[in-house]
């Protein structure tokens, strides 16, 4: 009777591990959107964010981002101009 509690007892203690998933390989941007450095969004402060070069690497530089997309730092920018002066 050992012997039968024994076998049930191994097979009780195997616990099947659930299989791993395969993420699905990630497929490139093909609309992927230039990265630009601090200087050469500066460049274009008037131009794309109606303000000065000066304010532009402010905003940045407090975010600390060294470079970033279009849309990434219209956002920072945005949100530097209207941050609360105390």
């Amino acid at each position: 009777m050992d012997e039968n509690n024994k076998v049930e007892t191994s097979e009780k203690s195997e616990v099947k591990q659930p299989e791993k998933l395969n993420k699905p390989a990630k497929k490139p941007n093909p609309l992927k959107e230039p990265v630009y450095s601090i200087d050469d969004l500066a460049v274009a402060a008037r131009e794309q964010f109606k303000t000065t070069p000066e304010v532009v690497k402010a905003a940045l530089k407090t975010a600390e981002v060294e470079s970033a997309t279009l849309p990434q730092a219209k956002s920072i920018v945005e949100k530097f101009m209207k941050r609360r002066v105390n």
